[in-house]
C-alpha cells in the first residue's frame, strides 16, 4: 500500500529589524580595470536609501544592492559611472537606510599605471581623382582595461618639433572624434587605417611627418615618427615584387607627373618628385 503524504512545515523566523552592520569597511577601486567596488552589509530588514562618496551624491543608478541572503547580508554594488571621476585618494563613504543609521565605510581610488603602445605597419597609396596616401597602423592596449580609448594619428608639412597635439598639427584623424571619414579598420588584417588624402601632384616629393596614437583617460600614447611621401610608396612600389608591371607603369607616370607639376608651378624644382627613377625608368 502507498504511505500517506506527510506534510513538514518549516517555520523561518523573520530577519530582525536593527541597525545596519558594516561588513566591508575598506574597498579599493581602481577605474581602470574595475567595473564596480562592493561592500558587505548585514541589512536585516533596512534598505539602502542613500550613498555618499566623499562630497558625491551617487545618484540611484549609480548604485544598487545584490540579493539579501538568509542571514540579512547583502552587498552594496557602487558603479564606475559614479567612480571614475573621482580623483585617487581615500574617500569617506556614508551609506544610509530607511530604519537604520547610516553606516560609514572607506574607498581608495586608485588607478593602475597604464602602458599602450602604436606603431605604424604599412603603407599605401589611392589613385582616384586626387592623390592619397593610406596609414596603416596596429595599437595594443591592455586587456584588463574597462573605460574607452579611442586612436587617432597627426600630420604634418613641416618638422615638429614634439610630434603631438600640442605641435599644431596641418591634420588630426581619429576614430569617432575629428576627421573620423577618412579613418577605417580594416578587419582582415586588424590595422587601423588613416588616409592622407587630396596630395597635390606638384608635393608628391614632400614630406609628410606624422604619429599615430592612442587616446585614453586624457593620456596620449604615441608612436615612433614616421617621415614618408607620395614619392616613397610610388618607388617602394617599383622596387617591389609583389606588383603588376602595369602598376609599376602607373607608378612611373604619375612621379613623371608630379615632375611637370612642380616645373610649371616653379615648386621646389630642386627635388623633382621623379629624382629617384633612373633613366630607363623614366
Amino acid at each position: 500500500s502507498t504511505p500517506d503524504a506527510v506534510t513538514v512545515a518549516i517555520a523561518v523566523d523573520p530577519l530582525p529589524t536593527s541597525n545596519a552592520v558594516l561588513i566591508t569597511e575598506t574597498e579599493t577601486f581602481d577605474p581602470y580595470t574595475q567595473e564596480t567596488a562592493e561592500f558587505m552589509l548585514t541589512m536585516y530588514d533596512n534598505s539602502v536609501t542613500a550613498v555618499k562618496v566623499g562630497e558625491t551624491d551617487l545618484s540611484s543608478g549609480q548604485y544598487r544592492t545584490g540579493s539579501v541572503s538568509i542571514d540579512g547580508s547583502a552587498a552594496l554594488i557602487l558603479t564606475r559611472a559614479g567612480l571614475s571621476a573621482l580623483a585617487d585618494g581615500e574617500y569617506t563613504v556614508t551609506i544610509s537606510f530607511d530604519k537604520s543609521v547610516p553606516v560609514v565605510g572607506k574607498l581608495t581610488v586608485a588607478r593602475s599605471e597604464i602602458s599602450c603602445t602604436a606603431a605604424y605597419r604599412a603603407a599605401s597609396m589611392t589613385l582616384t581623382d586626387n592623390i592619397a596616401l593610406n596609414y596603416k597602423a596596429t595599437v595594443v592596449v591592455p586587456e584588463d582595461i574597462v573605460i574607452p580609448y579611442t586612436v587617432g594619428s597627426l600630420f604634418w608639412t613641416t618638422e615638429p618639433q614634439s610630434y603631438t597635439v600640442e605641435d599644431d598639427p596641418q591634420l588630426q584623424i581619429e576614430k569617432d572624434g575629428v576627421n573620423s571619414d577618412l579613418y577605417r579598420y580594416e578587419d582582415n588584417t586588424g590595422y587601423h587605417v588613416f588616409t592622407y588624402d587630396d596630395i597635390p601632384a606638384k608635393q608628391m616629393n614632400d614630406t609628410i611627418y606624422s604619429v599615430v596614437y592612442v587616446l585614453i583617460d586624457g593620456q596620449y600614447f604615441y608612436s615612433d615618427p614616421l617621415e614618408y611621401s607620395v614619392a616613397k610608396c610610388a618607388m617602394a612600389v617599383l622596387n617591389s615584387a609583389g606588383y603588376s608591371a602595369e602598376f609599376k607603369t602607373l607608378a612611373v607616370d604619375m612621379l613623371n607627373y608630379g615632375a611637370a607639376a612642380q616645373s610649371y608651378f616653379g615648386y621646389r624644382t630642386d627635388n623633382l618628385a621623379n629624382r629617384s627613377l633612373t633613366s630607363a625608368q623614366k
